[in-house]
């Protein structure tokens, strides 16, 4: 029973010495494939991408906002443009109008390109006493500002209210 029992120790020894060799060439196998290391890896990977689709979305969103401000900028200055013809047109007489859009282009107060191109193209084939004007402003819009009080009333909007001591008034 001692040889039998020798080899079968001798065997187990065996079986222990590769056993202890398997795991250790897993163990050195594993290091980087194990599912710790691949979740971290994949979890850093999700955090570059998210931080770069961040940064990259404000940019963007940068971008647009300064691109709207600069196109609300340019529709404002058109809309005052517009605004300064019909003021200048507002003459009563269309000879005159003439005269102020062609001091306008020359002055500067019409500045848009186009703008001025379309305007002088107007004044040279204009023929005298046709084209637009519109009759002068008095500054009446129909209320006596001299009399008038202006106030805000209980639901937030301006009024105007004419004061007057005399018969003739509403």
């Amino acid at each position: 029973m001692d040889e039998l029992e020798t080899r079968l120790r001798e065997r187990e020894m065996r079986l222990r010495e590769q056993e202890l060799e398997l795991r250790f060439a897993e163990y050195k196998r594993n290091k980087f494939s194990s599912p710790f290391v691949i979740a971290t890896i994949a979890a850093l990977g999700a955090v570059v991408v998210q931080a770069w689709v961040a940064y990259y979305n404000g940019k963007e969103q940068r971008a647009l906002e300064d691109r709207r401000h600069i196109e609300a900028l340019k529709l404002q200055d058109l809309r005052s443009q517009h605004d300064r013809l019909l003021e200048i047109i507002r003459t009563g007489s269309v000879d005159k109008a003439a005269e102020n859009l062609d001091f306008a282009i020359t002055v500067g107060i019409i500045n848009e390109r186009g703008m001025q191109d379309q305007v002088r193209n107007y004044l040279v084939n204009r023929k005298p006493g046709i084209g637009p004007a519109l009759p002068p402003s008095n500054g009446s819009d129909g209320v006596n500002w001299s009399t008038a009080t202006t106030r805000w009333n209980s639901g937030g909007v301006f009024r105007i209210e004419e004061k007057c001591g005399k018969k003739d008034c509403k």
